[in-house]
């Protein structure tokens, strides 16, 4: 504490200033000497910047670029987690077409026809393809949980289970022209360059946004 009258330091907390006498109860801030004044600027001059001197700007400097950052991690936070259940569903929905054979009726023939015709083969590849799109469903609900509670291992689940739907996709195409006999349909290299800048948007996504993932 220091005297209001003549600014000398008061340790022992006293109630009157042991150099001047003058008494410390007394809050006169017209009292304050010249000396006191010059004695306070210094400090502030060596101890830091008086920050109320610069009133409406020092409290948002160096705030406006981490909201920018925080509004595009919730935007496109909000587009990886409807992707992710936009994929469960649709990997729901594909399984279930597979283990009912609901795709060769549409195409006016019951699935045992199709299998008579093109051997077991095939009914084994599209029950395995429907139980693994079952499997990759619920890690996409599994992902889409991660992604909302910003798990560390969100950008390694959603990505692993994006890149293996992709690839199942590629290899049970390949392997039912080999069975029909069928040329080579050219849509699945766009489809397959499609899910690849998809793939190559999370990954970015996941890279620039970790420091969020750390739970």
């Amino acid at each position: 504490m220091r005297c209001l009258k003549c600014g000398t330091v008061i340790s022992d907390g006293g109630s009157v200033c042991p150099h001047c006498g003058a008494d410390m109860s007394v809050k006169d801030t017209e009292g304050v000497s010249e000396a006191v004044q010059e004695e306070t600027a210094q400090e502030n001059s060596s101890g830091g910047i008086d920050l109320s001197s610069i009133p409406g700007q020092t409290s948002t400097v160096g705030f406006k670029k981490k909201d920018d950052k925080e509004k595009l991690f919730e935007s496109l936070g909000k587009v990886v987690l409807y992707s992710a259940i936009l994929s469960a569903v649709f990997n729901f929905k594909t399984a279930y077409e597979f283990l009912s054979g609901i795709d060769y009726r549409r195409l006016g023939s019951s699935p045992e026809e199709i299998y008579s015709k093109f051997g077991p083969a095939l009914k084994y590849l599209d029950k395995s393809m429907g139980i693994m799109l079952v499997f990759l469903g619920c890690l996409c609900i599994w992902g889409a949980i991660a992604i909302k509670k910003k798990k560390k291992y969100t950008c390694l689940l959603v990505c692993c289970t994006f890149a293996v739907s992709s690839v199942m996709s590629l290899i049970y195409n390949l392997l039912v022209m080999q069975m029909w006999g069928a040329p080579f349909d050219k849509t699945l290299v766009f489809r397959l360059v499609i899910k690849g800048l998809w793939l190559a948007a999370y990954i970015y996504y996941f890279k620039y946004f970790k420091h969020e993932y750390v739970n």
